[in-house]
């Protein structure tokens, strides 16, 4: 009996949605998708929108040259799988029903999105995925709603553990964000 309660108390303190039970991804073909900078529309679900970037996208610090980077790596890489790491509601009024998946573009080991930082297009902060289901605040809860995570622990830690180790080449390199040493938030008035 004692064993019971134990087990009992364990899962009654889990989250109802834990990582471990992934949500099915929203199916998504890179030839599907027109890309205007980090952004891109699916041609097929024009109520879904993908971002390479999964915080900071509206604020985050960009070199220069970031969109051409992005349409040179798509043109290289013309059978790169995307994947789907979380999925939102938009927070857009002029589209209800609209949701947005932050995502990877994976062509064999290589990504869009690692690539981008390690030509310092962006920092690796920026590929950090939204908080998900136990993590969000009241706020973010409200803003966002329910965010469905489609990448289990591993393959997430693992790639931004590549994130931060392109960033640090793109540092070592003085290359985009990174040319004048640190990168600076920008001002705002």
């Amino acid at each position: 009996m004692k064993k019971l309660f134990y087990v009992f108390v364990l899962f009654s303190c889990l989250p109802l949605k834990t990582i471990a039970q992934l949500d099915p991804a929203p199916k998504v073909a890179l030839k599907d998708l027109k890309f205007t900078s980090v952004f891109a529309y699916n041609k097929k679900d024009t109520l879904h929108s993908i971002c390479l970037l999964g915080t900071g996208f509206f604020k985050a610090k960009h070199s220069p040259n970031s969109d051409a980077v992005i349409s040179e790596w798509l043109v290289a890489h013309p059978r790169a799988q995307v994947i789907p790491v979380t999925t939102y509601k938009s927070f857009t009024p002029k589209r209800p029903g609209a949701y947005q998946s932050y995502c990877w573009l994976v062509d064999g080991k290589d990504t869009l999105n690692t690539y981008l930082v390690r030509n310092g297009c962006f920092a690796a902060m920026t590929m950090q995925r939204p908080h998900v289901h136990g993590e969000m605040t009241p706020l973010e809860k409200e803003m966002y709603g329910d965010i469905a995570m489609h990448v289990g622990r591993s393959s997430y830690r693992n790639f931004i553990l590549q994130a931060r180790n392109a960033e640090a080449q793109a540092k070592r390199n003085r290359l985009g964000i990174w040319k004048n040493g640190q990168s600076k938030k920008k001002k705002t008035a």
